[in-house]
C-alpha cells in the first residue's frame, strides 16, 4: 500500500514537471513571436519613414521650384486683376508634380493651355475674400478658369463651404460641408 502511494506521488510529481516544463517552452516561444512582432513593427516603422523623407524631399523640390513660383505669380497676378487688393491664402502642393524630374520643374508655362494642364496636374486650395467685391465665387472661379487655373475656393469668408473648379473640363462644383 504504501508502494502504491509512493508510485501515485512520484506519478503526479512527474506529470507537474513535464507541465512545467512545457510551459517554459510556451513562455519561450511567446517570447520569440513577440520580438519578432516588434522587429518587424521597428522595420515597418522604419520604411515608413524612409518614404516620408523622399516624398518630403519631391515636395520641397517642387515648393522651391521655377514652376512653382511662376504658378504662385500667375495666381496672384490674376486675382489682383479680378479683385483688386484681396486678401489671398493660397496653398500650391505638387500633386501630380511630386514624381516629375527634376527638368520638368524648370519649364514655366507660357500660355493659357500650358497653365490648364499645370493647374489640373497641381493642387490648389486658396481662401480670398471675395465677398467684399460683390462678386459671385462661381463667376470668379468661371474667370479663373478662362485663364487656366484649376484648383478649390472657399464659397463663403467662413470657410465652411468650397468651390471647386477645372480649366481643363470646365466644371464647378459646390461643395457644402456636412453639418456646418
Amino acid at each position: 500500500m504504501v508502494y502504491r502511494y509512493f508510485g501515485l506521488c512520484i506519478a503526479v510529481m512527474l506529470l507537474i514537471l513535464a507541465a512545467l516544463a512545457g510551459c517554459g517552452r510556451i513562455s519561450a516561444y511567446q517570447e520569440s513571436k513577440a520580438q519578432a512582432s516588434e522587429e518587424a513593427r521597428q522595420q515597418l516603422i522604419q520604411e515608413m519613414g524612409e518614404e516620408n523623407r523622399a516624398r518630403n524631399e519631391k515636395r520641397q523640390a517642387f515648393l522651391h521650384s521655377p514652376l512653382h513660383e511662376a504658378g504662385m505669380g500667375y495666381l496672384r497676378v490674376t486675382l489682383e486683376e479680378l479683385m483688386p487688393g484681396c486678401k489671398m491664402e493660397i496653398s500650391l502642393e505638387p500633386g501630380d508634380y511630386r514624381d516629375i524630374a527634376q527638368e520638368q520643374l524648370e519649364k514655366v508655362p507660357g500660355n493659357t493651355e500650358e497653365w490648364t494642364e499645370f493647374f489640373s496636374r497641381a493642387a490648389l486650395s486658396f481662401n480670398v475674400n471675395h465677398w467684399d467685391y460683390k462678386q459671385e465665387p462661381e463667376e470668379i472661379c468661371e474667370k479663373l478658369m478662362e485663364r487656366g487655373i484649376s484648383g478649390n475656393m472657399n464659397a463663403d469668408e467662413w470657410n465652411s463651404d468650397r468651390w471647386y473648379f477645372r480649366a481643363d473640363t470646365g466644371e464647378t462644383e459646390l461643395y457644402r460641408r456636412p453639418g456646418v
